[in-house]
This record gives structure tokens, C-alpha cells and sequence, in this order.
């Protein structure tokens, strides 16, 4: 088979392995293996920012004992003399950096033309763990928020003197301030 057949086996393999239903952390932790066995490569690794957007991290193949970060894109450590880094790119922002380190001599030639190939596909995989993640996050304040707000009024029900309830739409009680269940007279809707 070609070196140009087996690249888009390469390409066709990612993709699947992209869209496999995987956890991200899984699924970039396989499209490591399968770059570095198909291209066979010394080392992959794939950094991409944490939930926290404050650091980054590799997923590397094969995987090391102790997880490499870093404080920025600008922090990496430095590459050796023959790693090869590209960016992940989407809609111009850099979500990642693929990094491979090639054996000893040079890698394969189609390396050169697959990876640029392999990074613009991964980086909307990682904007989408991205977008997911922000998303997650945002839910999880809004809850907060909705909770923080239902204790206030809660709290501040509890305060009037006169027995008050909440009613939904369907005129179903919701709720009674602390007035209402020690059994004070309600005041009248005029």
C-alpha cells in the first residue's frame, strides 16, 4: 500500500476515533496512540487548556507517569532539536499544540503533509470540549444564582409579620412564610 493510502487510513482513523462517543480525555488520549503508531513516530502529545483556562496539559502517547504542564502556549518546555510543533487552530484562536518527536533519523515524508490535515480536525474537537466545558460551568452558576435567589426570598417572606403563600399558575401553593404555618392571619387581596 502507498505511503499516500496509508496517510488518509491515518486521517479516516482520527475522524472516527473523533467521532466515537469517547470521553474527550479518551478520545484524545487514542488519537495520540493511533498518530504515533501510524506515523511511527517516538512520541505524540496533544496540549490543550484545562477547564480552568489557567493551565495547560498534554495528552501524550505513550503516557507518562508524571502529566506534563504548563502556565501558557509561551511556557511549554522546549522541543527538542527534531520535535515538530503545529497549532490547533479554530476561528483563529489557539485552543492546542500537536507535538510529535520522530525516531531517530526523520519521520515518514507524508508526516509533513498529514499533520497540518490531523490538527484542523482536532481543533474543532477541542473547541468543542471547550464550548462544552464553558457551557457546564455556566449552568452550574445559574443554579447558584436560582438557589441564592430562592433562599433570599424565602428569608425575606419569613421576615413579614402578616401570613403570606406563594401560589404557581395553576393556583397550587408553593410555599408559606414561617407567619402562615404558625397559623397569623393572612391579609386580604383587595
Amino acid at each position: 500500500m502507498s505511503e499516500s493510502a496509508n496517510g488518509i487510513q491515518l486521517v479516516a482513523g482520527i475522524a472516527r476515533l473523533l467521532n466515537s462517543g469517547l470521553r474527550a480525555e479518551e478520545t484524545l488520549a487514542s488519537v495520540a496512540e493511533r498518530l504515533r503508531v501510524g506515523l511511527g513516530v517516538r512520541s505524540v502529545a496533544i496540549w490543550l487548556r484545562e477547564p480552568n483556562a489557567t493551565t495547560l496539559r498534554a495528552i501524550s502517547s505513550p503516557a507518562l507517569a508524571k502529566e506534563r504542564t504548563s502556565a501558557s502556549f509561551a511556557l511549554l518546555p522546549e522541543p527538542d532539536e527534531d520535535m515538530r510543533r503545529l497549532p490547533l487552530l479554530h476561528e483563529g484562536e489557539r485552543l492546542g499544540i500537536l507535538e510529535l518527536a520522530p525516531r531517530e533519523g526523520t519521520g515518514p515524508a507524508s508526516a509533513t503533509e498529514i499533520l497540518p490535515l490531523v490538527a484542523d480536525i482536532l481543533a474543532p474537537f477541542l473547541a468543542s470540549i471547550e464550548l462544552s466545558e464553558d457551557l457546564a460551568h455556566e449552568v452550574a452558576l445559574r443554579s447558584r444564582e436560582s438557589e441564592a435567589q430562592r433562599r433570599f426570598v424565602t428569608l425575606a417572606a419569613d421576615c413579614l409579620p402578616a401570613g403570606t403563600e406563594g401560589a404557581d399558575r395553576e393556583a397550587g401553593r408553593q410555599s408559606g412564610n414561617q407567619a402562615r404555618e404558625d397559623g397569623r392571619p393572612e391579609v386580604e387581596r383587595g
